[in-house]
């Protein structure tokens, strides 16, 4: 299996243990303006942030960022005028990373 493919299988595991767990996750939004809602989680070693979201299959990633560091704060999505959403989290070493809405690729997309 490619590598990339085995970081989709790894999120969408992570994805359907929170769900089976009955764990309300900390940041859902609608990030990527496809109509359709991701949870918004970071990976094992907390370096990148998926949104993953369910499919009639189970789940899928549908996004990866780099969060530049090692997550270590909850998620937390704001909505902001124009009903847009951002996204944040703080590293180890400080840093508050946040995703904002990005008029180069339309609305809600992470950047």
């Amino acid at each position: 299996m490619p590598k990339g493919d085995l970081r989709r299988a790894l999120f969408a595991e992570a994805a359907k243990r929170w769900q089976q767990a009955g764990r309300r996750p900390g940041a859902t939004g609608d990030f990527d303006a496809d109509g359709r809602p991701e949870l918004a989680l970071p990976d094992q070693p907390r370096q990148t942030l998926a949104g993953v979201r369910r499919t009639p299959d189970g789940a899928e990633v549908a996004w990866e960022v780099d969060a530049g560091g090692v997550i270590s704060t909850n998620l937390a999505a704001v909505s902001l005028p124009g009903d847009y959403l951002a996204l944040g989290i703080g590293r180890e070493d400080g840093t508050l990373r946040l995703w904002l809405p990005s008029a180069r690729v339309g609305a809600h997309q992470v950047t």
